[in-house]
């Protein structure tokens, strides 16, 4: 982070900073937020949330990944490809990955 040039005495005056330095405000304003406000932030600067659609894709993604790396790792565990500790550990890391991805939260409110 670099220091400002300018001192900011109202907020109009971050619209006449550099862009670079209006990020940095940005990100030191956001920093301390909830998650709540930094949502609020963000859908009033016009970024809008993922559609349902686009969350699917993401996810689908995620799915389809971690289920390759564990096929490759149950491949390379069976024909005995690369070092077996290596591939038990990247095996078994990903069963808790996609296992995890199906487990609900358990601070999740259940009432």
């Amino acid at each position: 982070m670099t220091l400002l040039d300018t001192t900011i005495g109202r907020t109009e005056d971050i619209q006449t900073l550099p862009e670079v330095q209006q990020q940095e405000v940005a990100v030191q304003a956001l920093s301390g937020l909830s998650d709540e406000a930094k949502q609020e932030a963000a859908q009033a600067a016009g970024i809008p949330a993922p559609t349902s659609a686009v969350a699917d894709r993401l996810w689908l993604i995620v799915i389809v990944v971690i289920a390759a790396v564990l096929a490759l790792a149950a491949l390379s565990l069976a024909f005995g490809w690369g070092d077996n500790k290596t591939m038990l550990t990247v095996f078994t890391t990903t069963i808790g990955a996609l296992v995890g991805l199906f487990v609900p939260s358990p601070v999740q409110n259940t009432t």
